[in-house]
């Protein structure tokens, strides 16, 4: 049994789709801490996914929208047991959802940065990819 596993408890629901599931939910939250989930956020997020993950279909893609939804608010908590690796590309395809209606808020960058904290990430590693936006 995985740790994801553990977390999700035992289900026919694969590790990746469980990370996926945290990506979505992590997404869904970034979108909507500024008042407007934007159709280029999206597009972003969908694009991303797909290109990440091209192998489901879309019968998994729902089960994995329907388990990031039942998450509600601790895709947070749940996050903080993806590998390093993981938290990091999570940080960046927040990031990159946030950047890409063309205005990276500052409730944005904040949510994003908290989320980095409770992962346990690296300040100046999360500045780093932070940095790379220049419409914050």
């Amino acid at each position: 049994m995985g740790i994801l596993d553990k977390i999700f408890g035992k289900n026919s629901n694969s590790e990746e789709e469980n990370k996926w599931a945290i990506y979505l939910n992590l997404c869904n939250q970034i979108a909507s801490v500024d008042g407007v989930f934007s159709d280029e956020e999206a597009l972003f997020s969908r694009e991303y996914l797909h290109q990440k993950a091209s192998n489901f279909s879309d019968s998994d893609w729902d089960r994995i929208c329907s388990n990031a939804e039942s998450m509600g608010q601790d895709g947070m908590n749940k996050a903080k047991d993806l590998s390093e690796n993981e938290k990091y590309e999570l940080i960046n395809y927040l990031a990159g959802i946030a950047n890409s209606d063309g205005k990276f808020d500052g409730k944005e960058f904040s949510y994003i940065y908290v989320i980095a904290i409770v992962m346990g990430l690296d300040r100046n590693k999360v500045d780093g990819i932070l940095s790379n936006f220049d419409n914050i």
